[in-house]
């Protein structure tokens, strides 16, 4: 009696291919694109920092939970619109890492 079995190695990739980063949001209440969030719909990621500032370089968002979503707001309060800065650090399968850092356009 023989049996078999196939192993298929697959090389993830982490990468923006892979993960979806947002470059705007409309917190405004009506889906789509009412939160912000990284979409990791692959689930790869193992390790999560995002940090996001506004223009006078004060943080007003950080999370270590990818599933977490921002509203636009900072200590309870609705943000005007404008344009954050954002710092993303990933690592995931296979140790592999992302860093990425851009703007993020807050929309009302």
């Amino acid at each position: 009696i023989f049996d078999s079995i196939f192993i298929q190695v697959l090389d993830v990739f982490c990468d923006e291919d892979k993960i979806k980063i947002p470059t705007a949001f409309t917190p405004d209440n009506l889906p789509p694109n009412n939160t912000y969030r990284i979409l990791d719909n692959d689930r790869i990621i193992m390790l999560f920092k995002l940090e996001i500032f506004n223009r006078f370089g004060q943080k007003v968002y950080t999370s270590n939970n990818k599933l977490e979503e921002w509203d636009g707001t900072y200590e309870n309060k609705l943000l005007e619109p404008q344009v954050f800065d954002f710092y993303l650090e990933i690592q995931c399968f296979g140790d592999k890492k992302l860093f990425r850092k851009g703007n993020i356009t807050l929309i009302r």
